[in-house]
């Protein structure tokens, strides 16, 4: 497969899911993209600063987090050795001590660049940024508890997110998201709930996130990182 086609696939599959590994990306391609492939497309997108790479539980660890640095003409950046895919376990467990090394002045949370607020959360044992765990939480909330729109919104109500609202009925969601998108609305995006199909705010702020994890702690006992 040609590098643009590569890269591609690879952007798609971050702005769908936000934080992937090579394996899962390889895995899902049966083979026809390769490690070395993965690789150089990542290190260029890390450079532009669209990515950011975290290593966890040995594996690393791709994230989405400016999708507006996706640049269709960017140029895959020289790979680097320790970002070679690897051939044995042996060679694996090396590349991953000297990648640790260089990345010590790494903390768990990204560094935040000026202007834009980048960091991450665990929830499910998946990475989000703020908007995409916001998406999660609801998600898991309707999943869980089967509410109607006006039991979802005593608890997540519009003045977390304002002035549109946390949660809006789809078509309302729609509509508030023309000519700018404030919620998603995609149909992937659509959440179901006893009455009727929602769609979650994409506006978030430090504070806003942190109001929405307050209550997905303490009311509803989620565990977020």
């Amino acid at each position: 497969m040609k590098t643009e086609q590569v890269r591609e696939v690879i952007v798609q599959t971050l702005k769908e899911t936000t934080t992937v590994t090579a394996h899962q990306i390889n895995a899902a391609s049966k083979g026809s993209i390769t490690f070395l492939q993965i690789y150089t497309v990542m290190n260029a997108l890390i450079k532009d600063g669209a990515v950011q790479m975290k290593e966890n539980e040995g594996k690393k660890h791709y994230t989405l987090v400016d999708a507006e640095k996706l640049k269709d003409n960017a140029e895959p950046a020289p790979i680097t050795k320790t970002e070679q895919p690897t051939e044995t376990p042996e060679k694996e467990e090396t590349e991953k001590k000297e990648e640790k090394e260089k990345k010590e002045e790494k903390v768990t949370k990204p560094k935040k660049k000026a202007g834009r607020d980048m960091t991450t959360y665990q929830f499910n044992g998946n990475t989000y940024n703020k908007g995409r765990l916001a998406h999660a939480v609801i998600t898991q909330y309707a999943k869980e508890k089967k509410p109607s729109l006006k039991t979802a919104l005593e608890l997540f109500k519009d003045e977390i997110v304002p002035p549109y609202g946390l949660i809006k009925e789809i078509k309302e969601a729609r509509k508030l998201s023309k000519p700018y998108q404030r919620f998603f609305i995609k149909p992937e995006e659509e959440i179901k709930l006893r009455d009727c199909a929602i769609g979650v705010s994409n506006q978030w702020t430090p504070d806003r996130i942190e109001a929405l994890i307050t209550i997905a702690r303490k009311q509803l006992g989620y565990k977020i990182k």
